[in-house]
């Protein structure tokens, strides 16, 4: 398991940049079809969200972001951030 924690990012992209459409340019070369991608895109904010694979945990806390991967159970990542206050 593994714990990181750094300054909360914030990103300027261009405001005519489509991240949605990245996203499912994305999933698609990822396999998945032009309506998977579309309606999977469709269920996220994306200026909000990062998705990242497999088991990580990630929150925000007074302007600090954490991430907690590991392999195994998944609650122990939930019960070892909980204990970090």
């Amino acid at each position: 398991m593994a714990l990181e924690e750094a300054p909360s990012p914030l990103v300027s992209l261009p405001s005519d940049l489509n991240i949605q459409q990245l996203a499912e340019i994305g999933l698609q070369l990822a396999g998945m079809s032009a309506t998977q991608a579309r309606e999977l895109c469709q269920t996220f904010d994306w200026k909000s969200t990062l998705v990242l694979p497999g088991y990580v945990l990630i929150w925000v806390k007074d302007g600090i972001i954490y991430c907690l991967a590991g392999q195994g159970d998944s609650s122990k990542a939930v019960t070892l951030a909980n204990s970090l206050d």
